[in-house]
């Protein structure tokens, strides 16, 4: 446990990302050292060729912007959002408001004590870098992690190789008889359709995990990156990750999908009618108005008979209204959602 972390509840995701995030800082400092200090006794970190392909660079996500990035991206919600994760991190992992390092029990003294324990006596305590327990060493592993972890039955996952698959939607087309000639069947693009994520992401009894491909990789086409000069083609590998906004990408992930099925502007319920026990009278005769149509539409259980308002909706560009705004785009990483 430690400063902001809840021992009595299971760790939420964040959590999660920070607990991992601590583990690695760890791991890497006694991999950087030992290849610093080689033959001097230490030992290697069992996941150094694991954190040799981790980016060293800090994943662009929201809450790395500068000021004139958040400008740039012109949103006050999310900048706020951005603005307000950073200084989360910074509150659990300094453990104060003002950001000063040195306090006790903090996380980051955790971390300090966790390298000096894992290094022993190989090394002395004056040798281990700054940098190896900073806020932005800690800053770019939570980054690394929100980016990259898969989530299945509520815990994520580093899953080398696995995790490097990059993000592409995917379509689903439909199979019907041509209807010029009966023997033969031809495709018909349909409606995307969310593939269930943990359908190609199982975790085993033994708490292996087996990924397999949400689609014809050979059959798509964009998939080739260019041939070889032997013929063979050299083949990116792509997943969809799950029905989210376009923001959340970018929360989470550090970047913006060029096609995104499922991106769509939530619309607030507080600019939306209230229910019927509002004070304000025009938004009651406004509220049974609706409350009446849906009625008639049959979108609402015939037997209501009171109007519990709206909740926040999701709209597309095309303005279809995709599903409940509080779920689309912004409920967490589960099962069934890669994030």
């Amino acid at each position: 446990s430690g400063p902001g972390l809840d021992p009595r509840r299971i760790m939420g995701l964040v959590e999660q990302d920070i607990v991992l995030g601590m583990y690695l800082m760890v791991e890497e400092c006694q991999h950087h050292l030992y290849e610093k200090h080689v033959g001097s006794g230490g030992k290697d970190s069992y996941w150094g060729p694991y954190l040799d392909v981790l980016p060293q660079y800090l994943i662009p996500r929201l809450d790395t912007f500068s000021d004139e990035e958040y400008a740039v991206l012109g949103d006050t919600m999310l900048e706020a959002e951005g603005r307000r994760s950073k200084r989360l991190l910074e509150i659990l992992y300094l453990g104060t408001k003002s950001g000063s390092d040195g306090d006790e029990n903090t996380l980051q003294s955790i971390v300090r004590e966790m390298i000096q324990t894992k290094l022993g006596s190989s090394i002395r305590p004056s040798d281990i870098p700054s940098s190896c327990f900073s806020f932005e060493t800690f800053h770019r592993f939570v980054a690394i992690i929100s980016s990259r972890a898969m989530v299945l039955k509520g815990v994520k996952h580093l899953t080398p190789l696995a995790e490097m698959i990059n993000y592409k939607s995917k379509e689903t087309y439909l199979h019907e008889m041509d209807p010029k000639n009966d023997d033969e069947r031809c495709d018909t693009k349909a409606k995307w359709i969310p593939t269930p994520f943990d359908l190609y992401h199982t975790l085993s009894d033994d708490n292996s995990i087996t990924v397999r491909s949400d689609r014809d990789v050979f059959a798509d086409v964009s998939s080739i990156d260019h041939f070889k000069a032997d013929g063979n083609a050299v083949i990116h590998l792509y997943e969809d990750y799950g029905p989210v906004d376009s923001s959340l990408f970018l929360q989470a992930h550090g970047f913006v999908p060029d096609e995104n099925p499922h991106h769509c502007a939530i619309v607030p319920k507080s600019l939306l009618l209230p229910n019927e026990k509002s004070g304000d009278s025009s938004h009651q005769k406004n509220a049974r108005h609706l409350f009446q149509a849906l009625k008639t539409l049959k979108l609402v259980y015939p037997g209501a008979e009171v109007f519990d308002g709206i909740e926040d909706v999701c709209v597309k560009q095309n303005l279809e209204i995709t599903e409940d705004g509080s779920t689309v785009g912004r409920k967490p990483a589960s099962d069934s959602i890669a994030i």
